[in-house]
């Protein structure tokens, strides 16, 4: 039986049950490493696809409504954490609508979290193989990259946001000085976005929900996060700001692949970011700058499945009562890699089931009806019984 007590302290982080203690992990992480885990995650997948495709040459601007969107939606589900602060986001929902109800809910969380983890390992072996490998079974790939994530999350959060901080440095670096090559290559022009607001505010409008529930709205993982900040006191601030920053990337990124490849090849190519190198080196002296892109992309998409599957483990360890989230990293990992590989037999048909069905048929419950449910019942059940931390 759920007795609601937590325990949290420098070294130690728990809650109890009336038959024993479910150990979440002895991890604390701070603000710092919060943002730039944000920031991992709101950029890699977002800048390599062709994000607001459906906007043409105002494609830029769909990056900066979504990025409005996304810090209404961290805003709403940052205030059902501060009904139980210090709680994961599984333990927050058993607290709000009971155990029962509370428990398919969050399996069904278990089940959402899982599917993009191997959505995103499914999208960047895609990446891999077209750049490198394209005879390379999709299986294979995937498992090189699954098993240094099993390992990471395996060694925790501490660690994932450790690491994430050291790389966060080195992609900036990397990031600043392709960007600078592509302005300075003489490829880019400015024509290309033109005419600006050609059909009206009206399609970016529209387009908004998809630009805010990718990537910004996958933001609801970070909810298993919060529980191990050292200090709550810029939390808000922190993932605000590094939402903000990710969709200024996104938007100047599309811009300049715009700017550089046209219109018309930016709506058809499958990956603009890489096309935009590879265009590059065949018209300036840069030379093996897609070698670039590809390792930040990479690096980027590693941290973003390491959330993903971390959220995932922990949605779990409080649906099923599981003493310690480690016990579950190996057979959720085989069922991950299962799913990634078997998402779809073509590209295609991974790109209509993962972009347009799974975005208005699964992310608008899970990532807005859900929550704004949990927001409306958390507000009148604190305000019954105060607020119990």
């Amino acid at each position: 039986m759920f007795r609601h007590v937590f325990v949290h302290n420098d070294e130690y982080a728990a809650v109890i049950f009336d038959d024993g203690e479910i150990d979440l992990e002895k991890a604390k992480i701070s603000v710092h490493q919060l943002y730039v885990l944000v920031v991992f995650y709101v950029v890699v997948s977002a800048i390599i696809i062709a994000f607001g495709v459906e906007n043409k040459q105002d494609a830029w601007m769909t990056a900066l409504t979504g990025m409005l969107g996304g810090i209404v939606l961290f805003l709403m589900n940052y205030t059902i954490y501060s009904y139980y602060p210090g709680h994961t986001f599984g333990q927050i929902i058993e607290r709000i609508i009971g155990k029962p109800l509370g428990k398919v809910v969050t399996v069904m969380y278990v089940i959402y979290f899982l599917y993009i983890a191997a959505f995103v390992l499914r999208d960047f072996g895609e990446l891999v193989r077209v750049f490198a490998y394209p005879r390379t079974p999709m299986l294979l790939i995937s498992s090189f990259m699954l098993i240094a994530i099993l390992y990471t999350v395996y060694k925790g959060i501490e660690v994932i946001a450790r690491t994430g901080e050291i790389f966060f440095t080195i992609i900036s670096i990397l990031g600043v000085i392709g960007l600078t090559l592509l302005l300075s290559s003489g490829n880019a022009d400015i024509h290309n976005l033109m005419p600006v607001l050609e059909r009206g505010w009206m399609p970016i409008i529209f387009s908004s929900y998809h630009s805010t529930v990718f990537p910004f709205g996958e933001l609801i993982a970070f909810m298993m996060l919060y529980p191990y900040l050292e200090s709550q006191k810029h939390t808000k601030r922190a993932v605000i700001t590094g939402i903000f920053f990710g969709g200024v990337v996104i938007s100047l990124v599309t811009m300049l692949n715009i700017a550089i490849l046209g219109v018309d090849l930016f709506t058809r190519t499958q990956y603009p970011l890489l096309t935009t190198f590879q265009l590059v080196e065949g018209k300036a002296f840069l030379e093996r700058m897609d070698s670039l892109f590809m390792v930040t992309s990479v690096l980027g998409g590693f941290f973003r499945i390491s959330i993903l599957f971390y959220a995932t483990l922990m949605c779990a360890t409080t649906a099923f009562s599981v003493p310690n989230y480690r016990t579950l990293v190996l057979p959720l990992g085989v069922v991950l890699l299962y799913c990634s590989v078997n998402l779809a037999g073509s590209y295609t048909e991974f790109i209509v089931n993962g972009m347009y069905a799974f975005t208005y048929y699964i992310q608008l419950p899970m990532q807005i009806i859900i929550p704004l449910l949990l927001l409306i019942v958390g507000w009148f059940r604190t305000r019954r019984k105060g607020n119990p931390t």
